[in-house]
């Protein structure tokens, strides 16, 4: 232990209970117990044990609903993951164990067979033995299903009907009576009570059929008839027909049948677009039914709608409402068309023409993928091509017998042009304009100087103009283009000679320039250096960018059209060979001699020493923004770095070093100047001031 006074003098403290900074002891041993306080609390959390997640079911979606619907179970489990069970009502597992993902569980599962009412759902972590629970109310289901053929089949009149009903999520164990009820077309309605008992779990499935399970009912109307599961549980319709199917194609046997009274006379006719036919059918003598099959769809029948009518034609007719009267179609097949051009190419925009017999039974114009979707029926076909008002195809022979898909050949040739220079160079964005009588067209060449035509009808005449940067270097006609899967065209852009004269900004040829002369849209490039200011390049018919450059600088640019055979351009280049005279003054102005001055400009860079009069002269100076950079006579480091433009209309720059000043041919420092003239003016008021104190001494000495 620390004797007291050391204590205090530790902290600073003296022995009236107060430290040097004016603290009491009270509140350093308050500082000090707050202290041990959060040291003991932080020890005591870290010890701690951390605290793990909560098996908990966070949600369960939906929490009503019928027997094999699907529940969304949301939870979390203590064991990251861990193993984890979906119990119902505690026992029984609706999953397979499997993990969480961490600590969640996000799972789906189906609502087992069971009574309707309350049940509950558990979720388990196999690992921790822990479970937590959530309610799902079961409700009753009621289902109904009627036995009928896939569309186009129906059933026809005089058909059996198996019907099916089942119930889910009932009383378990309990005895029902399932009331079925069929509503006919006749607006007759025939009812079938069957008693049932469910099993444990809620469930019972029945099923009788019409109109064997209900006394004195028929299938007897063609229409719509509607099945009641205890007139409101469940619904179902179902149709009657007289014809086994809602299509027929050619030659395929229209099956028919009705109910009449047993040897009673019908008449059957069937009527639509070129076809009518009627026939007398005697109804089977001991169940009534008509059955007839004798009449096939005929080949000259197109697609369409057809009726089939049947009339009791007794002395006591049977009288249907509603009458037995049903429609039937001749559907057609799908028949997709695709028009391919001489060199195999998909072309859009043809008609295609589908004849029989000569007359157009089906058209269909090829979409941007060259198909024409068109319906035919079971037939041969002429198949024709149409382009621009012109027909380019025929296929005289196309057999349809089902679904098809199929070529057209159509008559159009591709045009390929090859657009260079003199030097076989190929040519990019050329403008092509194709002129016919059926076709106009405006097409450019490609990166390689190509450009095709694609399906372009033959035997016609074609005139294709050629043009760069809007300017017209070349016409050519073909005389009625062959019909040739490929016609290919060469043009030969022609070279113009440039003569390019360049002079300084006195008006001097400029010897050794380099002229470059490059396309507007960029590509190829020309160049050449002058002789005595003069060089010549030989370029294609086009718009070209001229710079003239100076020891890699650019001095000037212009633009010009070559669409001549020779093109004179003169460049004056205003910012080469200057004299510039550059003066270094000081603070008032005086030139500061023997200053060393540099001028840059686009790593081109001349240096002098300045005269007396601190004015340096340069020629040959390319013009435009400067950099100067002085350094004073004796000095390495620059004194002054400034920028400033240069021009014909300006070959003086002064630059002002307000830092010196020039006294009797030597730099001063501007401002140990002024302070030594501050100093030497005060000597001097201060000396003034002494005098006149000792002459007035003096004064007052003589008088007294």
């Amino acid at each position: 232990m620390l004797p007291a006074l050391e204590v205090f003098t530790i902290f600073n403290v003296d022995y009236e209970g107060k430290n040097l900074a004016g603290f009491s002891i009270r509140k350093v041993k308050s500082a000090i117990f707050l202290t041990l306080i959060i040291v003991s609390a932080m020890m005591t959390f870290s010890i701690l044990p951390r605290v793990n997640a909560e098996t908990t079911i966070i949600s369960l979606d939906p929490a009503v609903g019928y027997v094999n619907s699907t529940a969304h179970l949301k939870g979390n489990i203590t064991t990251p993951n861990g193993p984890y069970q979906i119990l119902w009502d505690n026992t029984t597992a609706l999953l397979s164990p499997r993990n969480a993902t961490g600590n969640e569980v996000n799972v789906t599962f189906p609502i087992p067979e069971t009574v309707e009412g309350f049940h509950s759902v558990m979720l388990v972590d196999v690992t921790a033995n822990q479970n937590v629970t959530r309610s799902f109310t079961v409700i009753p289901a009621y289902y109904m299903t009627v036995d009928v053929p896939e569309p186009p089949k129906q059933l026809q009149e005089g058909n059996s009907v198996p019907i099916a009903v089942n119930m889910t999520g009932v009383s378990g164990s309990k005895a029902y009576v399932v009331n079925i009820t069929v509503l006919t077309p006749g607006n007759l309605t025939y009812k079938k009570l069957v008693d049932v008992t469910t099993t444990d779990v809620g469930s019972v499935s029945t099923a009788v059929v019409f109109p064997d399970n209900f006394t004195g009912a028929k299938t007897n109307f063609t229409g719509t008839y509607a099945v009641f599961f205890n007139t409101s549980l469940a619904r179902y319709n179902f149709s009657m027909g007289l014809t086994s199917s809602l299509e027929y194609h050619r030659y395929q046997t229209v099956d028919i049948q009705a109910l009449y009274k047993p040897g009673e006379n019908v008449n059957i006719t069937i009527t639509g677009n070129n076809v009518r036919s009627s026939e007398n059918v005697t109804a089977d003598n001991s169940t009534g039914l008509v059955h007839y099959t004798n009449w096939f769809v005929p080949e000259n029948a197109s697609m369409g709608t057809y009726t089939v009518s049947i009339v009791s034609a007794s002395t006591s007719p049977t009288i249907k409402n509603p009458p037995d009267t049903q429609s039937f179609t001749v559907p057609g097949y799908s028949v997709n068309i695709t028009a391919l051009n001489l060199a195999g190419e998909i072309v859009s925009n043809v008609l295609v023409k589908m004849l029989e017999n000569e007359t157009s039974v089906a058209e269909g114009l090829t979409d941007s993928g060259g198909l024409a979707h068109l319906r035919l029926e079971i037939g041969n076909y002429t198949g024709q091509a149409h382009y621009k008002d012109t027909k380019v195809g025929e296929n005289p022979l196309i057999v349809i017998a089902n679904d098809s898909l199929l070529n057209l050949d159509c008559n159009l040739t591709n045009i390929r042009v090859a657009v260079a220079d003199e030097a076989a160079n190929g040519l990019p964005e050329v403008e092509v304009l194709l002129i016919s009588s059926v076709d106009n067209q405006t097409l450019f060449t490609d990166i390689n100087g190509t450009v095709i035509a694609h399906s372009i009808l033959p035997n016609v005449t074609y005139t294709m103009n050629f043009s760069r940067y809007d300017m017209p270097f070349n016409s050519t006609t073909i005389p009625l283009l062959p019909t040739t899967a490929w016609y290919d065209l060469a043009i030969t852009c022609p070279t113009m000679t440039l003569n390019v004269s360049v002079t300084n900004a006195k008006g001097q040829p400029l010897e050794g320039s380099l002229v470059k002369a490059q396309e507007l849209l960029g590509g190829r490039y020309y160049e050449g250096n002058t002789v005595n200011g003069l060089v010549s390049l030989n370029c294609p018919f086009g718009k070209y960018t001229v710079s003239v450059y100076v020891s890699g600088t650019k001095v000037n640019e212009t633009i010009v059209s070559l669409n001549e055979t020779t093109v004179d351009l003169p460049i004056n280049c205003g910012l080469y060979g200057l004299s510039v005279s550059i003066r270094i003054v000081d603070y008032f102005g005086q030139g500061i001699p023997n200053a060393n001055v540099t001028w840059q400009r686009s790593g081109l860079e001349g240096s002098s020493i300045a005269g007396a009069d601190g004015k340096v002269s340069f020629s040959n100076v390319i013009g435009g923004d400067l950099q100067v950079t002085v350094r004073l006579s004796g000095q390495s480091d620059p004194c002054v770095i400034t920028r400033t433009y240069v021009d014909a209309a300006v070959e003086s720059v002064e630059v002002r070093i307000d830092k010196y000043i020039v006294l009797f041919g030597m730099l001063v420092e501007t401002s140990r100047l002024v302070a030594a003239i501050i100093i030497v003016l005060s000597l001097m008021l201060i000396l003034s001031l002494e005098i006149v104190r000792r002459q007035r001494f003096k004064s007052q000495k003589s008088e007294g």
